[in-house]
């Protein structure tokens, strides 16, 4: 029989009392057993996997921007030469850019599923109405994340985007003016708005952000994750490694995508910026698309009152109705078929704002379907371009 190694105790015993130290000081270890050992329905689907996916986009944003920031100089002067320098100078800088843009599109898709999953599932109703909110301010934030970090780059397509993004907001009565002023720093958008841009998207955005995700975190373990409707007394699995598996299998996927985006569809860096020169079709970014398309619809005046105000603050209505959706829904009955009237709603909306994202593409376009050319106007009304 072999005798026991003298330095492997001794080894054991002083990662105990490290570990004892710590516990002792910090209760970090306690605190990860709480937030890590809940039980969970054992029948959970893959829709309850979004929320680790997301997270991991979260932490994917984390670990490239800080890559990024190590080279990258926040000047009008130097801004795009610097992420030019990140992509063809810096080993694998390409990569991590790639990852930083691409990850960001995903979250915000990401995000916008595992809402859609609450919602379809009723997870929102009591005592999980809080948490929802906790949730749905994660998800202005990652908006905020995708504005502000789009302007980065400095190049061309940012630049005018950004322009075009922050007029919207400056179109809202009394106050429009100074969120304007706010946002770029001054009447236009010069390095004040590149340097306040930069110091939102890589400080305050990620201190609030990693702060409310603690405590979404912690109010889904105090509550535990909700069951799939009429299965509550559904038998209960430790969360590791059950559902974690789930979880670990989602996010592979998700890298896997990642990667498949930016080998086939790699994310360009236009032309340096030019205030002087105004490219053609300038947008915003998808997931602000349909309210940039939707207000187009509304007349220059309506009354006294300005269209685009209206179209505005109707937009910010709709976000609204959605942060208090569980206090408008406060019954207790969670299963799809039996809300027709609220998932009703919810899929207009959902094919209203996929409407106007499809117009806000296609508009100021033109496109051969079926062998006929067609041209889109502005507000996405298709006309017949006849060959010479």
């Amino acid at each position: 029989m072999l005798a026991a190694d003298p330095a492997d105790g001794l080894c054991r015993r002083t990662t105990k009392a490290v570990l004892r130290f710590v516990e002792e000081r910090t209760r970090l270890l306690s605190l990860t057993v709480f937030l890590s050992s809940k039980p969970v329905p054992f029948d959970l689907n893959w829709a309850y996997t979004l929320g680790s996916v997301s997270l991991f986009l979260f932490v994917n944003q984390l670990v490239t921007g800080v890559l990024l920031a190590l080279y990258y100089r926040p000047a009008v002067s130097e801004a795009y030469e610097s992420v030019r320098f990140i992509e063809e100078e810096v080993t694998f800088g390409w990569l991590v850019r790639q990852l930083h843009a691409w990850g960001a599109n995903l979250m915000i898709l990401a995000l916008c599923l595992h809402m859609a999953r609450v919602w379809w599932y009723g997870s929102y109703k009591k005592p999980r109405e809080l948490n929802w909110l906790v949730g749905f301010c994660l998800f202005l934030l990652t908006l905020t994340f995708g504005f502000t970090g789009y302007l980065l780059p400095w190049d061309q397509l940012s630049y005018w985007a950004s322009k075009v993004g922050t007029e919207i907001p400056g179109a809202v009565p009394v106050v429009g003016a100074y969120i304007l002023k706010a946002m770029r720093g001054g009447e236009e958008i010069t390095g004040a708005t590149l340097g306040r841009f930069y110091a939102i998207h890589t400080l305050v955005l990620p201190a609030i952000t990693v702060s409310l995700v603690f405590i979404h975190l912690a109010m889904m373990r105090l509550h535990g994750i909700t069951p799939l409707p009429g299965r509550e007394d559904s038998r209960k699995v430790p969360f590791f490694p059950h559902h974690v598996l789930k979880d670990a299998v989602s996010i592979y996927c998700t890298l896997a995508i990642i990667y498949f985006l930016v080998v086939v569809c790699p994310w360009k860096l236009h032309e340096k910026a030019d205030p002087l020169v105004t490219p053609e079709g300038v947008k915003p970014e998808w997931y602000f698309l349909w309210t940039y398309q939707y207000i187009k619809y509304f007349p220059q005046q309506m009354g006294a009152v300005s269209g685009k105000v209206v179209g505005i603050l109707s937009s910010g209505l709709f976000f609204a109705l959605l942060a208090l959706f569980p206090f408008l829904d406060r019954g207790d009955e969670r299963r799809p078929a039996k809300r027709k009237l609220i998932l009703g709603i919810g899929f207009l909306a959902l094919a209203f704002v996929l409407a106007m994202t499809v117009l806000g593409f296609i508009c100021e376009t033109e496109h051969t379907i079926l062998g006929t050319h067609f041209k889109f106007d502005i507000l996405g009304i298709p006309e017949v371009v006849k060959k010479p």
